[in-house]
């Protein structure tokens, strides 16, 4: 509902962007639609999971939009994973579909192959910078040509708050991992808390005017929390990163000037170190809320990036249990070596 209702009010505003590339949400729309069009024509129903194996591109968020459109269940796969480690969450997950770029769908085919997996069909797409080649299998289809024979119509399905929506894989630290299970209100609440925590109630940062620089995995809680949910909550734009080194960052920084960046401690000292941050040649002052996680940042880093930046750092704890952040520090209140505090409706 909330994709939509950005796409009717902002319908040449762009969505997803990279580099030069800005697709609006429009044009996102339309393509998400005919993708969930063309999964219904492939006897996918509300409740099946669908395995997206992709990094940081545009196709992730469009297949991602085009699950939710008819309550398909969104399985994130780590595409640097190996094959035995995605047949088993695969078969955990029960995803009989996969999505994926096609520099990975090698990994896919495997699966779809595989007696043993429960994988029965492969979506893969193509990137604009170099095709691959890919064998001619059955139940191998492709992304364009999906997209291209199916109408734009919006699916009508019912979709409930309570539906889930993705099962988000642990990172597996203390066993085998576990899919949880989030649910539409789960991720459309977290991501306006977030986005309100870190915009200081949209007072630093418009509602309206949100743009997220997605660095972290899209696959990963953090990276989808902070971005998808954060951009749902307004009609945000999200830079996607497929290769989050420092020079990708900085030159996405310059050009399409994000304001909320969330982050690991390495990103950051990454950024600090590339030539012209040191030589004080990068603007990096569009950057507003900033935001660091999975491991404690070092103070001194914290401080020179807000010497940099203006912004304020905050740290904070998640987990993919909770669709992502329990606790954070207040924009206004940084404790050296504290997480924060509970974020709004958490009890701890």
């Amino acid at each position: 509902w909330w994709f939509n209702h950005w796409a009717e009010l902002y319908p040449e505003k762009p969505y997803v962007a990279l580099g030069d590339l800005k697709l609006p949400y429009s044009y996102c729309n339309d393509v998400a639609r005919r993708l969930a069009n063309a999964f219904l024509s492939l006897g996918i129903h509300k409740g099946d999971r669908i395995a997206i194996m992709s990094p940081n591109v545009p196709q992730y968020l469009l297949a991602m939009h085009a699950c939710w459109k008819i309550g398909a269940i969104e399985v994130p796969e780590n595409p640097l994973y190996t094959v035995p480690e995605l047949t088993g969450q695969s078969n955990d997950s029960g995803a009989e579909t996969v999505v994926v770029m096609a520099a990975f769908a090698q990994k896919a085919i495997a699966m779809l192959q595989d007696p043993d997996c429960c994988v029965k069909r492969v979506i893969a797409f193509q990137l604009p910078s170099g095709k691959v080649e890919l064998p001619q299998v059955e139940g191998l289809y492709d992304f364009n040509e999906l997209v291209g024979s199916n109408p734009n119509t919006e699916p009508d399905i019912e979709i409930d708050m309570e539906d889930p929506i993705r099962l988000q894989y642990t990172g597996g630290t203390t066993g085998v991992p576990k899919g949880c299970v989030l649910t539409n209100k789960m991720v459309y609440t977290m991501g306006l808390r977030t986005a309100i925590w870190t915009t200081r109630n949209f007072t630093m940062v418009p509602r309206d005017r949100i743009v997220t620089l997605a660095a972290i995995p899209l696959n990963h809680v953090y990276g989808f929390n902070a971005n998808v949910g954060i951009a749902l909550s307004g009609g945000g734009t999200i830079i996607v990163v497929p290769q989050p080194k420092p020079e990708a960052l900085l030159a996405e920084i310059i050009k399409n000037k994000p304001n909320i960046f969330a982050a690991v401690p390495a990103m950051f000292i990454g950024l600090l170190n590339t030539p012209e941050v040191k030589a004080g040649t990068a603007d990096l002052s569009s950057l507003k809320g900033i935001f660091s996680g999975s491991a404690p940042c070092p103070t001194a880093v914290m401080e020179e990036l807000e010497k940099l930046t203006g912004a304020t750092i905050v740290e904070g704890y998640g987990m993919s249990e909770t669709s992502n952040i329990l606790t954070i520090n207040p924009m206004d209140i940084r404790k050296a070596g504290s997480v924060g505090v509970a974020v709004p409706d958490t009890d701890i």
